[in-house]
């Protein structure tokens, strides 16, 4: 199944990318575990995630603000990146391995991942291990992330 993108109207010089390969997982994000917040600049944002429910809502600023509470028994073993990934300033949650265990989830995944944490994008969809994402799998993780964008 292919990654959900949104990209809202150009106003302010920023624009967002959100990859999501598993479809149907859209609500707010659990409260329950440790919560990290983290912060993007740039004109050009991404953020990758293989699993879990994400939000997207209204922020404040000029930045966007991602909150990311892990999940599952292999929590602790998600790696949260940022940094640029070619034109764009990114935010990627890495997996360990290849199969990825998501109890909630409603679909199974199978996708090319590369090591970075990225996956999709024109051209380069045959890069990378390939990771499936289901209900059962070696890796039990995932992460909720609640987005904060800004207006424009």
């Amino acid at each position: 199944m292919p990654p959900v993108s949104t990209r809202p109207r150009r106003r302010s010089g920023l624009r967002f990318t959100l990859a999501l390969p598993v479809l149907g997982l859209l609500a707010p994000a659990a409260a329950a575990a440790a919560q990290e917040r983290l912060t993007i600049t740039g004109g050009k944002v991404a953020i990758y995630n293989l699993a879990g429910r994400t939000s997207v809502e209204r922020g404040t600023g000029s930045a966007v603000v991602v909150e990311v509470t892990r999940g599952g028994r292999d929590a602790a073993r998600l790696r949260v990146e940022q940094g640029p990934v070619g034109e764009r300033a990114t935010l990627r949650v890495v997996y360990p391995g290849d199969r990825i265990a998501y109890p909630q989830g409603n679909s199974d995944t199978e996708l090319r991942v590369r090591d970075d944490g990225t996956f999709g994008g024109s051209g380069r969809g045959r890069e990378g291990r390939r990771v499936r994402v289901d209900r059962e799998g070696d890796v039990e993780a995932w992460a909720d992330l609640r987005v904060l964008v800004p207006a424009g």
